[in-house]
């Protein structure tokens, strides 16, 4: 968090230590986080690992405003979701010109502006289609029939700190839609 102040840190971390002092028992979805708990003290038998799960996608009708071939980006904007490098790489993948990239924000329009202008300077504004706001409903059948779809996650502390095992690959996997990730 580097926008946060040193002091303000260490009475978040104090609290968090309060908290994990008192807990019972605590679960987290990720050895990563299991890992960073016990070096702050947390005795291991305290921690149980719920990993992240989802219902089966079992396909539904093509979307009818879906590009022919595309690849899907779903979930935040966010700067650690990678979606820069999602955009520099459609950049690079130019000869693969029947490829377009769908991206499902869970966020308002606004949000996505920086990325967006991204798009229209790399030149690459029309092979990229952008949904936002969808209900889990309307993501299914753009999830299910993807060509294939990205978490193209960056490293940085929110990912290697908190661990790294999105939905969007799991949900994926479920839908029988190949993934390409970050090596995180």
């Amino acid at each position: 968090y580097p926008q946060i102040t040193a002091s303000t840190l260490k009475k978040i971390s104090a609290l968090e230590d309060e908290c994990l002092a008192y807990a019972d028992r605590i679960v987290v979805p990720s050895g990563v986080i299991r890992d960073n708990l016990t070096r702050r003290g947390v005795p291991s038998h305290h921690i149980t690992v719920v990993h992240n799960g989802c219902e089966l996608n079992e396909g539904h009708p093509r979307p009818e405003t879906a590009p022919p071939k595309y690849m899907l980006y779903f979930g935040a904007v966010q700067a650690w979701q990678g979606i820069d490098v999602l955009l520099r790489a459609l950049d690079r993948i130019r000869d693969i010109s029947d490829l377009h990239l769908v991206i499902c924000c869970s966020v308002k329009p606004r949000r996505a502006r920086i990325y967006q202008k991204l798009a229209q300077r790399l030149g690459i504004d029309e092979r990229v289609t952008w949904l936002f706001q969808l209900s889990k409903e309307e993501l299914a059948p753009w999830v299910s029939n993807a060509y294939l779809t990205v978490a193209p996650l960056v490293e940085c502390p929110r990912n290697l700190d908190q661990g790294c095992c999105p939905l969007k690959i799991i949900e994926s996997m479920g839908a029988a839609v190949p993934v390409i990730a970050s090596d995180l």
